[in-house]
């Protein structure tokens, strides 16, 4: 037999569960004599008799016995598939796959992971920790379901929503006797400045900030993360720049303070990303709507 015919072996199946052909022909929702012709057309395929006759209806023929062993683990695959596609709907199984940088994944990504894990236990979650120029080739070769990077980007085979604004800003951990007043963007080169390290997005752009305002700066301290100049701003080591966002709890605690600095630094955007050419799984839907939800709910509550 060249091709199989699904059909026959749908029909073989039921009559051979049910031992009856009028019952198997109920279940189908076909005529009992549908059912007979493609038994024959099955036995006249496969040059064997299926079923025997019996006082009740019939039972499997000696030779059909490994056919139905077969056909009933087929079918049972069958509805193995069905189920993970319908969990898969219902967000009982599947998958998220998320790319983001250091910081973007401390203080964006994890508090809206949090949430969406309690809510949907069984969603398998996979974070990257990358660039927002590696995310952007992870997506390119389908690596990940979702970015979180920072714009702009240049690449037309994506999908991008804006998330937020970001507000970089100057802070300190203890109040100058200027904090009250904004200062000029040059007077902070006289200042005792912590950044981060040079090669993030974050810190070409407060480079650039500078030579916009022809200020030449030399930083006291360079450090690896948004966190360590937190930290080192919060027990009097210098000013440090970061995005105000990040430490608004902290600000309105009294451990931070902000100072103003004219001219503003302009304010940075951050998107979620998607491949444009590839559907996103439920799952990464889910997560996709939660977060950008969430944050325009923080939002508000900020207003």
């Amino acid at each position: 037999m060249d091709t199989v015919n699904f059909d026959w072996y749908r029909v073989f199946y039921h009559v051979a569960r049910l031992g009856s052909i009028s019952q198997a022909a109920r279940e189908l929702n076909v005529s009992q004599s549908a059912v007979s012709q493609m038994i024959r057309q099955l036995e006249d395929a496969l040059d064997i008799s299926l079923f025997v006759r019996n006082s009740k209806g019939v039972r499997l023929s000696p030779d059909a016995e490994p056919i139905y062993t077969y056909i009933s683990q087929a079918y049972k695959f069958i509805e193995t598939a069905e189920r993970r596609i319908r969990d898969q709907r219902q967000l009982n199984f599947g998958e998220v796959r998320i790319g983001a940088g250091d910081t973007l994944s401390r203080h964006l990504l994890i508090p809206h992971l949090k949430e969406f894990h309690h809510q949907y236990p069984d969603i398998h979650i996979r974070v990257i920790n990358r660039t927002s120029e590696q995310i952007v080739q992870l997506l390119r070769e389908g690596r990940i379901d979702l970015g979180i990077v920072h714009l702009p980007i240049d690449e037309n085979s994506l999908s991008v929503r804006w998330l937020l604004d970001l507000h970089d800003c100057f802070m300190t951990g203890q109040r100058p006797s200027w904090s009250e007043r904004p200062l000029h963007v040059r007077d902070l080169s006289s200042l005792p400045l912590i950044l981060l390290e040079k090669g993030s997005v974050t810190r070409d752009r407060i480079d650039q900030y500078f030579k916009l305002n022809h200020v030449n700066i030399s930083p006291e301290i360079e450090l690896g993360s948004i966190d360590l100049i937190i930290a080192f701003a919060k027990i009097g080591m210098g000013v440090g720049c970061v995005a105000r966002e990040f430490i608004a709890n902290e600000i309105a605690r009294g451990e931070l303070v902000e100072v103003p600095v004219l001219p503003a630094i302009p304010a940075r955007s951050v998107a979620l990303v998607s491949h444009a050419q590839i559907p996103l799984s439920k799952a990464a839907e889910a997560f996709s709507s939660q977060l950008t939800l969430g944050l325009a709910k923080s939002a508000e509550l900020r207003v």
